[in-house]
C-alpha cells in the first residue's frame, strides 16, 4: 500500500528540488563542518570553563545548520537559480 501521507506523489525528495537547492545542499556539507570547527576553534580561545564550553559546543549543533539553511544556503539556491533561469536575449 502506497504512503498516503507522502507529499511529492511518488517522486524522491531529490528530484523535486530545484538546481539551486541541490547546489546548496551538496555546498551546504562542508560549509557547515568548517563553520563547527570555527566554533569550536573561538570556544576554545575563549577558555571558558569546562560545562560552559560543553553547552555551547551543543546549542551551536543546532544553531549552525539553521543559520546556514536560513541564511547563506537560501541566498546560494536563489543565486543559482536566478542565473539559471535569467532569459537570455
Amino acid at each position: 500500500m502506497q504512503n498516503e501521507q507522502w507529499p511529492f506523489n511518488g517522486k524522491s525528495l531529490w528530484s523535486s528540488l530545484t538546481v539551486g537547492q541541490r547546489v546548496a545542499v551538496i555546498i551546504g556539507v562542508p560549509v557547515i563542518f568548517v563553520m563547527h570547527r570555527s566554533f569550536n576553534d573561538l570556544i576554545a580561545f575563549t577558555e571558558c570553563f569546562l560545562p560552559l564550553n560543553a553547552a555551547l559546543t551543543f546549542v551551536g549543533i543546532f544553531v549552525i545548520p539553521f543559520v546556514y539553511v536560513r541564511g547563506l544556503g537560501m541566498i546560494v539556491a536563489i543565486t543559482i537559480d536566478v542565473i539559471l533561469t535569467f532569459p537570455r536575449k
